[in-house]
């Protein structure tokens, strides 16, 4: 006789006696494996689009870069007196003279520089490449294996359907709280003046009014997302550095997107395609002023850490103090800064982000000791009066001592020193 509905109804303790402590469904394991799926989705579109980012950054720094060595294209411009003969001095390093006692370019030569530029960005955009051919290849098949796509007519459909809905994802997604007056109040003091001779480029001042509003529109997200970054980041200090230098390059990488997505949409607001900026910033480059051009991007980060609201007040003497203990630290723990230094790629692109990357390290290290931000003592070491210390100009010399020692057992002590000359040239003028 079979057992209804009705007997388990009327038999259920003697069910649940059998049953025990036993678990017919592990809803620990189906919600634990459901989150750890959500979660690597949620990292793999971080990554790709700091992957992107990153590249795109790559491929703009390599096109400025390659210009200078394009010897047809900028002695064709010269010729024609469109360009100064100024753009011209990165080719003098290959210049000789014939048997004719005519000066000629070793081609040879110049063509090595170019391909020390050009293959290694090739090599690696297309393992990239590779690498999202099998990603995708991998993709398809799981898709079809789950019948997501059934007839080819469907699965276009589906492929469409993406797309529409990455485009309006896109256009709707603005990570930045950018707040409208702020930008329409930047937007309306910008002069825009178009450099000589070209009818759309903007001029090194009106480049340089964007890149200063970019600062003033970025303020209240970048101090949200330091705050956020450094409670995050200084959980895992001791516990996963492959994820604490994580989290500092994607506070890096995200303060870089939000000066530029702040230059973006200025930009915008004033009429002026982020085709033209690009392009501005290359003549500007052509015509000597690429030094300029850096040195305004680099102040513009420097400057939007003055935006930090100080929360303490704190005396000379300790930031002198603070000092003392940026000298130990460098002395005494170079191991903790080597391993976490040692986690950045070995590119050139890191070596410009050694500076800021090692001060966060140091920031978070003062912060355990002392319970100090870098802006609560960052204003003392800008008065002068700290300077006619006598123990302060040792102090000072030990600190560049002992980051020169510390840069000098890495990849990137020459990236460094190259940074610093341009500065001190820029600063020179």
């Amino acid at each position: 006789m079979a057992i209804t509905i009705q007997d388990l109804a009327a038999n259920l303790d003697s069910i649940l006696a059998s049953l025990g402590q036993e678990k017919i469904v592990n809803w620990e394991k189906v919600e634990t494996t459901e989150q750890e799926l959500m979660k690597a989705f949620e990292q793999l579109f971080e990554r790709l689009y700091t992957l992107k980012d990153q590249l795109q950054r790559v491929f703009l720094i390599n096109i400025k870069n390659l210009k200078q060595y394009d010897a047809k294209d900028l002695s064709q411009k010269v010729k024609d007196k469109k360009l100064e003969p100024l753009v011209l001095r990165s080719l003098t390093q290959f210049a000789l003279k014939n048997e004719q006692d005519q000066i000629i370019l070793n081609t040879q030569q110049l063509k090595g520089q170019v391909n020390g530029i050009v293959l290694p960005w090739v090599a690696s955009s297309l393992s990239v490449t590779e690498k999202f051919t099998e990603l995708n290849e991998w993709l398809d098949n799981k898709l079809e294996e789950m019948e997501v796509f059934k007839p080819k007519e469907s699965k276009e459909q589906i492929t469409e359907q993406i797309i529409q809905k990455q485009e309006e994802q896109s256009k709707g997604n603005n990570k930045y709280g950018f707040k409208i007056e702020k930008l329409n109040e930047i937007a309306s003091q910008i002069q825009i003046m178009h450099i000589p001779q070209t009818k759309d480029l903007i001029s090194i001042k009106t480049y340089q009014q964007i890149v200063e509003g970019s600062v003033d529109l970025a303020e209240s997200e970048f101090v949200r997302l330091t705050i956020d970054n450094r409670k995050q980041r200084r959980e895992i200090l001791y516990t996963d550095s492959t994820k604490y230098i994580q989290s500092l390059m994607d506070y890096v990488n995200d303060i870089e997107s939000l000066l530029m997505k702040a230059q973006e949409d200025i930009c915008k607001k004033i009429d002026i395609s982020q085709q033209i900026l690009e392009q501005s910033e290359m003549l500007l480059l052509e015509r000597g002023l690429g030094q300029h051009v850096f040195m305004l991007q680099a102040t513009a980060r420097q400057r939007i850490k003055d935006k930090l609201p100080k929360q303490k007040q704190i005396s000379m003497n300790n930031t002198k103090d603070i000092i003392r203990y940026q000298i130990k630290l460098l002395n005494e723990r170079q191991e903790l800064l080597l391993d976490v230094l040692s986690k950045l790629p070995n590119t050139q692109e890191s070596g410009q982000l050694v500076p800021m990357v090692l001060n966060l390290v140091m920031g978070d290290l003062i912060y355990e000791e002392y319970s100090y931000e870098e802006e609560d003592y960052i204003s003392n070491l800008e008065n002068q009066n700290l300077y006619q210390d006598p123990d302060m100009g040792d102090l000072l010399k030990q600190i560049e001592n002992g980051v020169v020692n510390l840069l000098g057992k890495t990849p990137f002590a020459q990236p460094m020193l190259q940074q610093q000359q341009q500065m001190q040239q820029f600063l020179q003028k």
